[in-house]
């Protein structure tokens, strides 16, 4: 099949067909034949309630993405999920899950089934389960039309796919191509009425600055297409993850600059929530799980003559056994506390006049 410009499609393969049967119900819900409302339709038509399948982070139906750097527990976070709808559990992690069917389909092009059998049946004793027939694993890049068998005979609450690289045909930069894989995928979640999620890695070093929505590996198009986009990135410790909501349909810009913070549990590989929340700033430094007022008050009562530098060292010394802010979010909190001025010590511990302090980028060695 060719383009307008007579290229040779490398989408055709991806694209739908069409529906050859429809109930009523799906006649309703979905009129494929139908593109144009007047508002008055719109205003008219009953809203539906179901908006989240995850709440705040993943839509009943449409795209969603899952981002994060190579090995931060991406996969390991999507099985987890696909189990808990599977089990018919009512929340993840903190957060409502609304299961209308309780099945999924996982596709991991990444994983083959001997990888995928070590993981599950680790997930599986830390959950308590020993049957799971409500997830369909397949273990190799299947065109959207077969795809498309299989979602409308399993009719799922999620679709997983693990991950969206190996479903472009080329140059995952390229518009055209990018763009006519979301929009195969997009149809699918609309005629089967159900979530799909990708997986997806961001840019090199993303995970050295603040998540950014616009940090995604590939076309620009790619965010455009999804309805909600969150990120996993690895915390300050081994086994801490932040999940973060980068873009979200009626989410509040607040929830977006929180990040949840998560526990991987290394033997059963399962995650659970702390329900505690923090920020970054601009330089990607975490910061908010510190207690300000309490970490600025230790700070000014050990400062005395001595130096910015000297009085954090003095307080690694001090508070080694606990989880201490860098330097970089000392100067940022001390900043916001004296309205960007702060008194500026020298090297001997003199002070010098009351000057606006330089600040640099600095992580804790």
């Amino acid at each position: 099949m060719e383009n307008e410009k007579g290229m040779v499609d490398p989408i055709a393969k991806l694209r739908l067909k069409p529906m050859e049967e429809k109930s009523i119900k799906e006649m309703i819900d979905y009129n494929e034949d139908k593109r144009i409302y007047t508002g008055t339709e719109i205003l008219k038509m009953e809203m539906k309630d179901d908006l989240w399948l995850w709440n705040g982070l993943l839509p009943t139906r449409g795209i969603a993405c899952l981002a994060g750097a190579s090995d931060c527990g991406k996969s390991t976070l999507a099985r987890e999920l696909a189990i808990s709808i599977a089990i018919g559990k009512k929340e993840f992690l903190g957060q409502q899950l609304n299961v209308r069917r309780g099945k999924v389909i996982y596709i991991s092009t990444e994983d083959d089934v001997n990888g995928t059998n070590m993981v599950l049946k680790k997930q599986s004793l830390g959950l308590g389960i020993d049957s799971l027939d409500n997830v369909k694993f397949i273990f190799d890049v299947m065109p959207i039309n077969e795809l498309e068998k299989v979602a409308g005979k399993e009719k799922v609450d999620l679709i997983i796919m693990d991950s969206l690289a190996d479903w472009f045909t080329g140059n995952s930069n390229d518009l055209y191509i990018v763009r006519g894989v979301m929009r195969s995928i997009k149809f699918l979640s609309k005629r089967y009425d159900c979530c799909v999620l990708l997986l997806h890695h961001n840019t090199k070093n993303s995970e050295k600055v603040a998540p950014d929505k616009n940090r995604l590996n590939g076309s620009q198009t790619l965010e455009g297409a999804v309805r909600s986009l969150i990120e996993l990135r690895v915390g300050d410790k081994p086994n801490e993850r932040l999940l973060t909501i980068l873009k979200g349909n009626y989410i509040s810009h607040e929830r977006k600059q929180q990040s949840m913070v998560l526990t991987l549990d290394g033997e059963h590989l399962l995650y659970t929530s702390s329900g505690e929340t923090t920020s970054f700033n601009k330089d990607g430094v975490k910061r908010s799980l510190y207690p300000k007022d309490l970490w600025v008050k230790r700070f000014q009562e050990e400062r005395g003559d001595l130096s910015i530098e000297k009085t954090i060292s003095r307080l690694f010394e001090k508070y080694l056994s606990e989880d201490i802010p860098s330097k970089t979010w000392f100067l940022d909190a001390l900043k916001e506390e004296k309205n960007s001025q702060i008194d500026a010590i020298d090297n001997d511990g003199d002070r010098t006049n009351c000057k606006k302090v330089e600040i640099k980028k600095d992580e804790r060695k």
